[in-house]
C-alpha cells in the first residue's frame, strides 16, 4: 500500500488544525475544531473521535497536501462516514467551487463524481443514516474505476475514467458539504481496491471477515 494522506480525525481541542498521521496537515475550513465538531464517536476502537458537520457550515481543507492525479496515474480515496441526513449530496471529497472533482454519495443510491468531463455515477447497496460506513473510491492505471460501500462493490462494475482528479476539500465541493460524521480519511497514490476490507479492519472492528458482517447486519 503506498498511503500518501492520512487524516484520522482524532483530534480533541481548539484548533483549526487535523493533525495528519502520514502526510500534510489539514485544517478545518470555517472554524476551530472544537467539542462541537470533534466527537467521541467512530466506528471503532482504533477511531473512536470522528469530526462532526451540519451540512449548512464547516468542512476540512485538505489544499495543503496537493492532491492531484492526471490520467493513467492510480490512486485511491476512502473514508468512514456516518450519515446524519440523505437528503442532500453527501461529499467526501471536491472542489471549493463548482462541481469538478467531486466525489460524493446520495440516496438513490448512488455514487457519482466528476472529474474534468462529466458526472459518471454507480450503484450502491442501501446507505443509511446513523451507521458508520466505509466508502472506498479508487482507480487504476489503466483508468478503471471502482467504488465500495463497507466493503461491498457497486453493481455497476469499472467505468473507464481517464481524466485529471484534483479535490482540495474532504466533506465538500462547492456549497454542498457533509452532514454527519467522518474519520480516517485516507488517500493512496496506487489502486488499492483488492485491499479494501483491509483497510476497513484498521478501524478496529475485529478481523475484516466480522467487520464486513457486523457492517451488513446493521444494514
Amino acid at each position: 500500500m503506498s498511503l500518501t494522506q492520512n487524516w484520522q480525525c482524532q483530534d480533541n481541542a481548539a484548533s483549526t488544525t487535523i493533525v495528519a498521521s502520514v502526510g500534510t496537515d489539514a485544517s478545518v475550513d470555517g472554524g476551530a475544531n472544537t467539542s462541537t465538531l470533534s466527537v467521541l464517536d467512530g466506528p471503532g476502537s482504533n477511531f473512536p473521535r470522528s469530526l462532526q458537520f451540519s451540512g449548512a457550515s464547516y468542512a476540512i481543507n485538505i489544499s495543503n497536501s496537493l492532491l492531484s492525479f492526471a490520467s493513467t496515474v492510480p490512486f485511491s480515496i476512502c473514508a468512514w462516514m456516518k450519515f446524519t441526513s440523505l437528503a442532500t449530496n453527501q461529499p467526501l471529497m471536491g472542489q471549493g467551487s463548482g462541481t469538478s472533482g467531486r466525489f460524493a454519495l446520495n440516496n438513490t443510491p448512488q455514487a457519482l463524481t466528476t472529474f474534468t468531463g462529466s458526472d459518471h455515477t454507480w450503484s450502491l447497496p442501501a446507505l443509511t443514516t446513523g451507521v458508520w460506513q466505509h466508502v472506498f473510491f479508487s482507480r487504476a492505471a489503466s483508468n478503471a474505476v471502482r467504488v465500495f460501500l463497507s466493503g461491498v462493490e457497486s453493481v455497476t462494475g469499472s467505468i473507464t475514467i481517464a481524466e485529471t482528479f484534483g479535490p482540495n476539500y474532504a466533506g465538500k465541493y462547492g456549497n454542498t458539504r457533509l452532514n454527519g460524521k467522518i474519520c480516517d480519511i485516507r488517500v493512496y497514490n496506487s489502486d488499492e481496491s483488492a485491499n479494501v476490507v483491509a483497510i476497513m479492519a484498521l478501524a478496529g472492528l475485529g478481523c475484516p471477515r466480522q467487520s464486513m458482517m457486523h457492517l451488513r447486519r446493521q444494514r
